[in-house]
């Protein structure tokens, strides 16, 4: 997305967008250990994303996560195959860890809030775009990053923390 607006001259909404050139993720013919460049790109776009100051009347047309959204999004992952039983157990242990250390607070940010492999377009190893906007919310940061395969987490993560983002609970 270019550029976007509420009214033109003729009081029409708009929207501008630019051919990104690639290949969905999901449909790559490699798997996820190809694309650690990619992950980082991603982890660098959600810390600028999670960053971005929202104002208030922004903030009350935006759809509101709750904290546990994300077992509703892991369960969804595991029926649709994207992930793996085994891996969702571990990605329900991990939460279970981190709930235990961080208590119930979360900081609540603009979320893109569906990240996962048919959303991501990659040229070469690269990240070409981020698409699928319309699920974007007000909540946890972290449900951005529970859709993409685990392998992409460490690469992610070291992205969101290279661009500025800050991993934890306050």
């Amino acid at each position: 997305l270019l550029a976007a607006g509420a009214a033109t001259i003729e009081h029409r909404p708009y929207t501008i967008f630019e051919l990104v050139k690639g290949e969905l993720l999901g449909f790559s013919p490699t798997g996820p250990d190809s694309y650690s460049a990619a992950f980082a790109e991603i982890g660098r776009d959600l810390a600028r994303l999670h960053d971005i100051e929202v104002d208030d009347d922004l903030r009350a047309t935006l759809r509101c996560d709750r904290p546990d959204d994300w077992e509703f999004l892991l369960g969804e992952c595991i029926g649709q195959a994207h992930v793996t039983p085994a891996d969702a157990a571990d990605i329900q242990s991990w939460q279970g860890e981190l709930a235990a250390k961080s208590g119930a607070t979360w900081r609540s940010t603009l979320c893109h809030n569906d990240v996962h492999a048919w959303n991501v377009i990659v040229h070469g190893d690269r990240l070409g775009a981020i698409l699928d906007w319309g699920d974007s919310s007000w909540g946890d940061p972290a449900a951005d990053f529970i859709g993409l395969p685990l392998q992409a987490l460490p690469h992610m993560l070291a992205g969101y923390q290279a661009e500025g983002g800050q991993v934890t609970s306050e």
